[in-house]
């Protein structure tokens, strides 16, 4: 790593400098997460047939003025899971509450299930969070958490699963959503469904609970923002129901940003809200300090810094492992092809070599991290055996091109075995092994 002058060798210093900063993002990172928790726990749990999968995060916080902590149950949106949206674990586990985040049927660890499937003639929808509730009952810590202020709180399609929990469970003492009221009657006009289910979705429609102020969450907060593209704002309906409303209007850059809520006062709203129910005061747990989008920043910078360090591994380890090709293995054909260790490569032939290193890396991340939401830690062998695949149709492609008439009798097989070595299976072994080692570090966070 020093060169004889006893000057660091640069391109030892521009490989471990993405290591130095990953060390540096990280360890702000878990930091920054202690203020609010530093253990959560797997709970695993069964509505119907369905199992379904939740985390349950243990505040670090006490709460000077009682001796136990409130429960904020959390349902994400379609299309995400639980791990998604970190804003209400942070926050709400830095006021003391404990926070269970939940993944809905089909999204992240639960199993795939329709929301209209049916148990005991109701829809799971109305039950899981009921569910869930019943097995943190029978869990340890449950003697640590007030009975009277438990809460939930859901985003768009998590809102409405929210808002009906709610409504059927009185163990839930306060409920809030996120662009969570909606008439869910339309996406089901034309679609099969049973009489029996469509009268339950009927019964069990927003629209219908809202509109009857007898049927009603206890102490309900409906956040919305009038631009919401997704949840169509319908004062009629505002003007029916007896619940507070939040409405927004602050300026938006797109329909994305006014469903998702982005704002930090909605955050806050919401705080105060569970604060102000729970504990008859929204300042008696002290000054709200958001600490969210720093938390984000923070796990972006140690994701990019994460990248470049893999790359920088993966890099320096060939150094030691990928000396040179072992010419017994190869075919006389190819070993004119192949360059030597004493051959300058150009410049220009160099970048193509790094060019070609960081887009194998950055599709096998994007692999990684699309197979993650279906297949969990088993998606690094599906980027895997994508990558593997890619790059045997790509010497098949090379093969065709250096012989398209088969006139020299080059043979894929051979070729394919001129490729790989018994020290390029070694290096590509130890590559996989760090970047699962990477994804059960992302875990961890």
């Amino acid at each position: 790593m020093f060169k004889n002058n006893g000057e660091l060798n640069k391109r030892s210093v521009i490989l471990i400098l993405p290591i130095i900063f990953l060390g540096i993002f990280s360890s702000l990172l878990i930091v920054d997460r202690t203020r609010g928790y530093v253990y959560y726990e797997r709970v695993e749990f069964k509505c119907g047939d369905t199992i379904f999968h939740a985390n349950l995060y243990h505040p670090t916080k006490k709460i000077d003025f009682q001796d136990k902590h409130p429960l904020v149950i959390y349902i994400h949106g379609f299309s995400s899971q639980k791990d998604n949206d970190l804003r209400i674990p942070l926050e709400l586990t830095k006021r003391g509450f404990f926070v269970a985040s939940v993944d809905m049927p089909g999204h992240g660890e639960s199993v795939n299930s329709g929301l209209l499937d049916t148990e005991d003639g109701e829809f799971l929808a109305i039950q899981i969070c009921s569910e869930l509730l019943d097995k943190i009952e029978n869990l340890a810590i449950y003697s640590r958490i007030d009975e009277d202020q438990i809460g939930l709180i859901g985003h768009s399609y998590g809102g409405y699963v929210a808002l009906m929990n709610g409504l059927y469970d009185d163990r839930f003492k306060v409920t809030v959503t996120w662009a969570g009221v909606a008439d869910v009657m339309p996406p089901y006009k034309g679609v099969d469904i049973s009489e029996r289910k469509r009268d339950l979705l009927h019964e069990n429609n927003p629209v219908e609970v809202m509109n009857n102020g007898s049927k009603q969450p206890a102490n309900l907060l409906l956040i919305v923002h009038k631009e919401d593209f997704w949840y169509k704002y319908n004062k009629r309906l505002q003007d029916l129901t007896d619940c507070e409303w939040e409405v927004y209007k602050y300026p938006v850059s797109g329909v994305q940003e006014a469903h998702y809520l982005l704002h930090r006062n909605v955050m806050i709203k919401t705080i105060n809200w569970f604060e102000k129910e729970f504990f008859e005061s929204t300042s008696k747990n002290g000054p709200i300090e958001l600490s969210y989008q720093y938390s984000y920043l923070l796990l972006l910078l140690t994701l990019i810094s994460g990248f470049f360090a893999l790359c920088s591994l993966i890099i320096y380890g060939s150094k030691f492992i990928l000396k040179k090709k072992d010419s017994n293995s190869i075919k006389p054909l190819y070993q004119n092809r192949i360059p030597s260790k004493s051959e300058n490569l150009s410049v220009s032939d160099k970048k193509k070599q790094i060019f070609i290193l960081f887009l194998s890396i950055s599709i096998f991340i994007g692999l990684l991290i699309l197979g993650s939401f279906l297949l969990g830690a088993w998606a690094s062998i599906f980027a895997s055996f994508i990558i593997i695949l890619i790059y045997l149709l790509l010497i098949r492609k090379k093969v065709r091109k250096e012989d398209p008439k088969g006139d020299k009798k080059l043979n894929l097989k051979d070729r394919i075995k001129s490729e790989i070595t018994k020290k390029s299976l070694t290096f590509s072994f130890g590559c996989s092994l760090i970047f699962l080692g990477f994804y059960f570090v992302l875990l961890v966070f």
